[in-house]
């Protein structure tokens, strides 16, 4: 990452605002690093999709695997 660049990016009124805010939605829904990932299901001709597990960090694909296969029999 161009840690300038980004940080001139941030730094920018219009674009560090749109950040900022996406960074307190973020904060608001308990994800505070990253990589964070959000499993869920949305309910047919619904446009919202209903978060089920956060899985924080970088795990490998057994652990996404495991996350999927438990929600997926739980919606059986």
């Amino acid at each position: 990452m161009d840690m300038t660049k980004f940080r001139q990016c941030f730094e920018d009124e219009r674009s560090g605002a749109s950040v900022r805010q996406r960074m307190r939605e973020a904060s608001d829904l308990g994800i505070d690093g990253t990589p964070m990932f959000l499993v869920g299901i949305r309910k047919p001709g619904s446009s919202t999709i209903k978060a089920l597990r956060m899985i924080e960090g970088g795990y490998p694909y057994d652990v996404f695997k495991a996350t999927l296969e438990t929600l997926i029999a739980t919606q059986e």
